[in-house]
């Protein structure tokens, strides 16, 4: 417990017992004031006999001089009350700055208690970090393996998909993190729109396509694939599972793809050769 805590508390009974004091003695005052106001109202109704008879003026008379013993005993009370009163006063302006003091005493406790909270914070991020370092040495590895591959000599032809690859962490990073701490009331990135809301639903499109893109130079070296066709590009095509392909090219593509029906749709890919030899057993 704070002093400044132990200093309202202390303060708090202490004014607590002098406002029982004060009531008990404003009780006897309200008493006085009540029985003086008592006889004055008898004596008042005295006037008319007393005027006239001189036992009424004595019983008169004896009504003022009660109504002055209580209001007498009344100013005795108040004179027992005033420094009381002043104790009440002092009391709590004292104990409005200990309140404020309090208060401040409060939140640097508060602010003492992040320290060790940040610590442990510390302590959870590392194995996670850890974790996404190992994943980011296998996406590394498999981008170093991948890209020349497909690339095919032409760093054009893989620059979209080389740029998602190389992003692919930190924006699934970014992504996760502004959904999970949003739903916890967090914002730490606002206005921005992100691909998905989990790192996996980030991650696994661009392996997705990484894949694709190593399949579309499979069935054009002679390799039949279940599933594809192949495709002579009758315009340049940029950005179809990463890659700018150019007029000409042949490539295997995957017939039921949306993507790849739209640029059907649109004459930008003509279908040339057979079904593949798998395909046409599955069938």
């Amino acid at each position: 417990m704070g002093i400044w805590r132990e200093k309202r508390i202390a303060e708090e009974k202490q004014l607590k017992t002098l406002n029982g004091d004060l009531a008990a003695i404003d009780r006897r005052i309200a008493d006085e004031r009540r029985l003086a106001g008592e006889n004055e109202r008898a004596a008042a109704e005295l006037a008319f006999d007393a005027t006239n008879d001189r036992k009424k003026l004595i019983e008169q008379t004896g009504f003022y001089v009660k109504q002055s013993e209580h209001l007498r005993q009344a100013q005795n009370l108040e004179h027992l009350a005033a420094p009381i009163r002043s104790a009440i006063a002092a009391a709590e302006e004292a104990l409005s700055k200990y309140v404020l003091a309090e208060a401040h005493e409060t939140v640097i406790e508060t602010i003492a208690a992040l320290e060790p909270m940040a610590k442990q914070l510390s302590r959870m991020i590392e194995p996670v970090a850890i974790a996404f370092s190992e994943f980011k040495k296998k996406i590394d590895a498999a981008a170093r393996e991948s890209l020349p591959l497909i690339a095919r000599g032409n760093e054009e032809r893989v620059r979209s998909l080389t740029s998602r690859m190389r992003t692919v962490m930190f924006r699934a990073m970014r992504a996760q993190m502004a959904a999970d701490f949003h739903t916890h009331n967090v914002d730490f990135f606002t206005g921005e729109p992100f691909e998905a809301s989990t790192f996996d639903g980030v991650v696994a499109p661009t392996l997705r396509m990484m894949a694709e893109a190593l399949a579309v130079d499979i069935h054009a070296n002679g390799v039949p694939t279940p599933g594809r066709r192949q495709f002579r590009c009758v315009t340049n095509i940029s950005g179809l599972f990463g890659l700018n392909l150019r007029v000409g090219e042949i490539v295997s593509l995957p017939v039921e793809h949306d993507t790849v029906k739209k640029q059907m749709s649109m004459g930008s890919l003509e279908v040339i050769g057979e079904p593949s030899m798998n395909s046409e057993e599955s069938e």
